[in-house]
């Protein structure tokens, strides 16, 4: 699997609202119709990100025109493309943030924003593993809160690219620390033909994405074990 088969489009939302107009345009029936029901302005600004983005992405890198993209969605909400089914799509957004992607296979992205007032150790306590809290409890302040979003968007993000739901995902799958970066350790009832491909993006180093982290999983048939850097 090459990583460049996997596509991943970002964007600050305030700063495209010029482009809203238009992008209103690139919506099917169904999506406007709920755009049009979502009752906070920032619901509807997310949603119109989202769905523009990913038509737009589908355009430019597969030639596919935007409003022929028919998006659908599965029971637990996760999208995919009715008439193109060889492309696998995911969407994500956190405060300002919208992320888009698309993959050969099943694909997940989460993106969170850091700043918020959330007690990591509690959720840490909730969600993962004693490995993965005693992980976090020794490192410093600002190093343990980067360390809680990667495993926490890993982990989501796996949860969408599986299918299976972020509640059932989230206690199960494991992040183990290996000599050469990390390893996911799966949910027992994952496919045992499944290999995960992962990618954790330190937004954080751009200035443009400075509070946002950001993760991807692929899921593809087994070859072997991959690994990557953890910071």
């Amino acid at each position: 699997m090459r990583d460049d088969n996997v596509q991943i489009l970002i964007c600050r939302i305030s700063t495209a609202r010029g482009a809203f107009e238009h992008w209103l345009e690139l919506l099917s029936e169904p999506e406007k119709r709920r755009y049009e029901g979502l009752q906070r302005a920032a619901a509807r600004e997310r949603f119109l990100t989202g769905r523009a983005l990913l038509r737009l992405l589908l355009h430019s890198k597969y030639g596919i025109e935007p409003k022929a993209a028919i998006i659908s969605a599965d029971e637990l909400g996760k999208p995919h493309l009715a008439d193109f089914p060889h492309l696998h799509i995911n969407l994500s957004h956190s405060h300002d943030l919208a992320v888009v992607c698309t993959g050969p296979a099943p694909i997940g992205v989460d993106v969170e924003y850091r700043q918020r007032h959330n007690d990591i150790s509690m959720i840490a306590r909730g969600y993962f593993s004693m490995a993965e809290q005693r992980d976090i409890q020794a490192l410093g302040p600002d190093q343990a809160r980067t360390r809680f979003f990667q495993y926490w968007t890993l982990k989501e993000a796996f949860a969408k690219a599986s299918g299976l739901g972020l509640s059932r995902t989230l206690s199960h799958t494991h992040i183990t620390r290996v000599q050469d970066g990390a390893a996911l350790q799966l949910p027992p009832d994952t496919a045992p033909d499944q290999q995960v491909h992962f990618w954790h993006f330190p937004l954080f180093e751009q200035p443009d994405f400075a509070d946002y982290q950001l993760g991807v999983v692929l899921l593809e048939q087994r070859e072997a074990q991959a690994t990557r850097p953890l910071g």
